[in-house]
């Protein structure tokens, strides 16, 4: 599998920062939904560009991403956005649950991870769920997902940058949740967008930089 390179990093962080720049501009919304996928775009494109069977996964699942970002900037389009993005953690979760399966030996207390980001998510929608209506299924729906996934950076085996990635995802849709809920009356993109381009940039070196091993335990 090839690993992104450096080229891609720069424009996947160049992007970033743009759209870090772009959500204090008003006059720029227009433009912001097609600037917010170009991180994902760009790590996608560096997966596409490799060999073997192993890029496949990434490349879609990043393109899914990638959707996501799209929809989610455009405003109206929010479920649409949260099913591209259950979408990407049905594919990353299940390879990710498949090698752990296939690990010689469990790390020892990788289990502990399952337990922990399923009591997170408990409470996550415990003070979610009764706030916002008709999303309420589908929001726990994605709940489910999001700690299959990120619980599954762990069991992986792949390294504390994966581990670490699944983490700061994680955070950054326990906000997109947590304020769709419970509105402020202040911007919430950079509190959402840090963890989500940092938690994106680690799943991706995570990914491609470790494979499974043994000495992960």
């Amino acid at each position: 599998m090839t690993r992104p390179t450096s080229t891609f990093d720069l424009v996947a962080g160049l992007s970033a920062l743009v759209v870090m720049f772009l959500i204090l501009v008003p006059s720029a919304a227009p433009a912001l939904p097609w600037i917010k996928a170009l991180p994902a775009l760009a790590w996608a494109a560096s997966f596409l560009g490799g060999k073997g069977p192993g890029r496949i996964l990434p490349t879609v699942a990043l393109g899914v991403a990638a959707l996501g970002d799209f929809l989610l900037a455009d405003g109206s389009q929010f479920l649409l956005g949260v099913v591209a993005f259950a979408l990407f953690q049905i594919l990353f979760s299940f390879r990710f649950w498949i090698d752990a399966k296939n690990k010689p030996r469990p790390r020892r207390g990788v289990w502990a991870a399952p337990v922990i980001y399923a009591a997170a998510t408990i409470l996550l929608l415990a003070g979610c769920l009764p706030r916002v209506g008709s999303l309420a299924i589908p929001m726990a729906l994605y709940g489910v997902l999001l700690t299959a996934m990120a619980s599954g950076t762990v069991a992986a085996g792949r390294g504390w940058k994966l581990a670490w990635g699944g983490a700061l995802f994680y955070v950054s849709d326990a906000f997109i949740l947590t304020f769709r809920a419970w509105p402020v009356p202040f911007s919430t993109d950079w509190i959402i967008l840090i963890p989500y381009y940092l938690g994106l940039y680690l799943i991706v070196k995570g990914f491609s930089g470790a494979s499974p091993s043994p000495a992960y335990r």
